[in-house]
């Protein structure tokens, strides 16, 4: 909310970019590792180096409240009120999917790129396809604004958090597998783990929870926060994840199952 964004390297700041004139929502690294795109409130998200080097800026036109990136490192997504946009690095609007009847507060890409999933506050999932640019399904059944989105490593089964407390896994296709209670307040954040049996929850309650996406049972239920956990982030280790809160800090952590 101050407007910048920070790299972090060991644990130390090593630079503060003054990123935007408005809330800095979100933010994803380019596979690679030498780039990442802003999203902000102030309509636009940029295109940045890791030294804080401004490489472009993308004119959404309208609050941008979620950043994914596609695997091939050169298109990205955002989410912003009713739309969803892939975007080429480039600068150019390659589509726009059109189906949300109200803001997109959380996007995700499977992870052979081929699928865009999408959750907004109208309280719906959608998974798009990249190569059609079209509609894949729908998935319906949250009773409150989907705040989280996330793929499984296997690409056929979807993650979703929502404010009604509840995270749902899905088929691509639309099927409801499981819905689990694991909180007691809005679901802002989740993430899928390498084994593609588990994964991690971050809530409004102030906790991250690790848990079984097969059956919903809690391994481990994280504290470390004082306040509502917005995001998290899985290291490329696989063993740690960041979590970042309303009390002002991002704390790495590990999970504690054992690495594939």
């Amino acid at each position: 909310r101050d407007r910048t964004v920070k790299v972090w390297l060991n644990g130390a700041c090593e630079r503060t970019i003054q990123a935007h004139v408005g809330d800095v929502n979100a933010v994803a690294v380019l596979p690679g590792g030498a780039r990442f795109v802003s999203g902000s409130d102030d309509g636009t998200a940029k295109l940045w180096t890791l030294d804080g080097a401004l490489e472009r800026t993308f004119e959404v036109g309208g609050s941008v409240d979620c950043v994914a990136a596609l695997p091939d490192g050169v298109h990205f997504v955002v989410g912003k009120a009713g739309e969803v946009r892939l975007y080429h690095v480039d600068g150019t609007l390659v589509h726009t999917f059109k189906g949300h009847t109200e803001p997109a507060w959380s996007v995700a890409v499977t992870p052979d790129g081929q699928h865009i999933i999408s959750g907004s506050e109208d309280k719906l999932v959608k998974v798009w396809s990249v190569a059609t640019k079209s509609l894949v399904s729908t998935c319906a059944g949250h009773t409150g604004g989907v705040w989280a989105v996330a793929a499984m490593p296997d690409g056929q089964r979807i993650l979703s958090g929502s404010a009604d407390q509840t995270v749902r896994v899905w088929r691509l296709n639309g099927t409801l597998e499981n819905t689990f209670e694991l909180h007691a307040d809005t679901v802002f954040a989740l993430v899928a783990l390498p084994d593609n049996q588990h994964a991690l929850s971050g809530s409004y309650d102030k906790t991250v929870k690790l848990f079984n996406v097969n059956d919903g049972a809690v391994l481990r239920t994280f504290t470390h926060h004082t306040n509502g956990v917005y995001c998290l982030a899985l290291l490329p280790d696989g063993r740690r994840f960041v979590s970042a809160s309303q009390d002002n800090t991002a704390r790495i952590v590990e999970h504690g199952l054992a690495p594939l």
